[in-house]
């Protein structure tokens, strides 16, 4: 997807974006109607400084690769929380203000750039689940990077810090 334009009208900040999902977690409408509403501001969020140029994660093989081959292809734009525990943790809150919701998107809607093979083998061990007991910790204790923890090859690096200038900018 990438960062939209903020002349584009489907444009949202993420202030509008939590504010959309107190909506429809607030709202009549069926769990699938929620679900895809999820799903859509999910991505939008975690893409809102840019899909790979701007996101402030990336795995240390990812810029490696970006710095030697510069095949955007390789990369993939990963949740670090899967898409369905972001959900179930939305689901589950007891409070559902558009404040909370934000805080939890800020700490849990996380992307990273990854390599495919990279994204791959994480699939394998928890393609749309966090590592077990995640789930059964207060929300404040659970580690938005516990899948990768589990997973000790795949080693993130945070604030661009590491990063070529030219993915170190968001995309404008």
């Amino acid at each position: 997807m990438g960062r939209l334009s903020e002349r584009n009208p489907c444009y949202r900040t993420r202030q509008q974006i939590a504010d959309d999902i107190h909506f429809a977690l607030h709202s009549q409408i069926s769990f699938g109607g929620r679900h895809s509403i999820y799903k859509k501001a999910f991505w939008v969020w975690s893409e809102f400084e840019g899909k790979h140029q701007g996101c402030i994660w990336w795995s240390q093989a990812a810029i490696d690769s970006w710095t030697t081959e510069k095949k955007l292809k390789l990369l993939c734009h990963e949740h670090v929380v899967p898409m369905s525990a972001l959900v179930h943790v939305l689901e589950s809150l007891n409070d559902k203000s558009a404040k909370n919701i934000r805080n939890v998107l800020h700490k849990f809607c996380v992307g990273a750039s990854i390599l495919r093979t990279e994204h791959a083998h994480l699939n394998t061990l928890f393609r749309s689940k966090m590592p077990p007991g995640w789930g059964d910790l207060p929300l404040s204790q659970r580690d938005p990077f516990a899948r990768y923890r589990h997973c000790s090859n795949i080693v993130l690096v945070c604030n661009n810090s590491n990063l070529p200038d030219a993915l170190n900018r968001p995309r404008l």
